[in-house]
């Protein structure tokens, strides 16, 4: 399974350790016409974010994104199939991963750089398509 995005938008921000972050909204190519419909309500739905989530479990304390999906995976059935397929799936995660790898690995080879974003990416791959499998 293949999935396309495009970035709607993107912005640089500080982070809170003074480096620089490249931030981004992506959306299916459908999302955009619908979410900018005036009409639409979006009053129903769940939040299962968690602040500080990571992608591969650290700090220890928070919830991965592997766990967040199983929480919605588990309350899928108080939405309807169709409620679900026509939701708005938004996410915001891997940068502390990322700011995590970095206080670790000060000096990290361009190949050890690259397979860290290998194992970020692909465990959001695989997360998504949990999701998209569940009828999300």
């Amino acid at each position: 399974m293949t999935i396309h995005a495009k970035a709607i938008h993107s912005w640089r921000q500080q982070t809170k350790f003074g480096e620089e972050s490249l931030e981004m909204i992506l959306s299916d190519k459908t999302l955009v016409s619908w979410v900018l419909h005036k009409s639409l309500r979006f009053s129903h739905g769940a939040n299962f974010a968690i602040a500080v989530a990571t992608v591969l479990g650290s700090p220890p304390e928070t919830l991965t994104l592997s766990q967040q999906v199983i929480k919605l995976s588990v309350n899928k059935n108080k939405w309807t199939i169709q409620a679900r397929s026509e939701a708005i799936y938004l996410f915001y995660i891997g940068s502390d991963d990322y700011l995590n790898y970095a206080k670790k690995n000060p000096n990290p080879s361009a190949d050890q750089k690259e397979a860290f974003v290998d194992r970020v990416i692909t465990s959001i791959e695989a997360e998504l398509k949990v999701i998209y499998g569940s009828g999300g």
